[in-house]
């Protein structure tokens, strides 16, 4: 039955997956496989629990594709809490030794850490033991979950642990019973990654989609923007709206993507680190465009549990970034670089933040 489920998940994934990006790549490629230059080469795989999609145009597109899988195989083991074999795991295991962690880890714990103390705690990748106690690890589908008892919430809110991670250069240690989680920002990092690899091997042009993290290289090929869809969050078969970007990262984080229902009221994934529960925040999507794919996946967690008003203090503050609000009432938020740049097709009122 759970393999059945999954199998089912996969496939209605790659279907919305392949039809979103009739939409951002040029046409021509048409969802097909193909390694001509005009058409470039493409890839679809399974890793770190989602579909991912990856497109490379030009000459050194096959080479940058092959070398994008490597890298996405490396860093799914390599950063995976789940993987009995990865450095996550040994250290949410080592019962508060110290130790040395791989530059991946490293390079993922500098920035949450800096949007942590911004955001005063909004984003805490040590919630994972409330993670696995909601039900929300390895999670395959929405289905009907049950409500952790108080008592187990506050005892896994003990274990949040993120102000005493001690480090001394690339050695790390926890609390003995803590667990960290990176899956608010490994799709973010890898997809830096993957197109850095292409860039290296001489790509010019590519995008890929890692969930709803999806990150461009340079332009299309025939010059004109990248065309991003944003999900709707009321209804996932349908469009919030289509973002023109150049080279950038743009990521999507909602309370529709993983989540279970228990006594006619939905609970999602994206916990909040003060209260133990799913971030009851007015928000039913945060989408975040900025040139590094890391610091967006972190921020659209982060600013998903703040809240329309929190997030919007946060971008006023920081900047450095840009930002789509979907909220609870129907309302649309975007910052004002967006406002040419952002097409609505779904049923909400647009608001540009002042």
């Amino acid at each position: 039955m759970r393999k059945g489920r999954r199998r089912k998940r996969v496939l209605r994934q790659t279907a919305l997956l392949l039809c979103g990006f009739l939409l951002l790549a040029c046409s021509g490629c048409g969802g097909a496989v193909s390694n001509t230059q005009e058409e470039g080469s493409h890839r679809t795989l399974f890793a770190m629990d989602t579909i991912m999609d990856l497109r490379a145009y030009g000459p050194h597109a096959d080479e940058g594709i092959r070398d994008a899988v490597e890298e996405i195989t490396e860093l799914d083991s390599e950063l995976s809490a789940e993987d009995e074999s990865s450095p996550v795991y040994a250290l949410n295991h080592a019962q508060g030794a110290a130790l040395e962690m791989p530059d991946s880890f490293l390079e993922i714990l500098g920035k949450a850490e800096e949007i942590y103390v911004r955001s005063s705690g909004a984003l805490d990748l040590s919630v994972y033991p409330l993670s696995e106690l909601w039900g929300f690890v390895g999670l395959e589908d929405s289905h009907t979950g049950t409500v952790p008892p108080q008592d187990e919430i506050d005892a896994a809110l003990k274990k949040l642990c993120f102000k005493q991670i001690e480090r001394q250069g690339s050695h790390i240690s926890i609390p003995a019973g803590s667990e960290l989680g990176l899956g608010a920002a490994a799709k973010g990092y890898t997809s830096d990654c993957v197109l850095r690899e292409m860039k290296e091997d001489g790509v010019q042009s590519a995008v890929v989609s890692l969930g709803g993290n999806v990150q461009t290289l340079g332009e299309k090929p025939d010059g004109t923007p990248w065309q991003v869809a944003i999900e709707n969050p009321v209804d996932t078969t349908q469009y919030a709206g289509i973002l023109s970007v150049g080279e950038t990262a743009v990521v999507t984080s909602g309370s529709y993507q993983r989540y279970f229902e228990a006594d006619g009221k939905r609970y999602h994934h994206i916990l909040d680190p003060h209260t133990g529960y799913p971030a009851d925040s007015g928000l039913q999507s945060v989408t975040i465009v900025c040139s590094s794919g890391l610091e967006a996946d972190c921020l659209s967690t982060a600013l998903f549990v703040l809240g329309k008003d929190g997030a919007e203090e946060y971008w006023k503050k920081y900047g450095g970034f840009e930002m789509i609000l979907i909220a609870d009432d129907g309302n649309l938020y975007l910052t004002p670089a967006l406002q040419d740049k952002f097409c609505l097709t779904g049923d909400f009122q647009l608001n540009v933040l002042d």
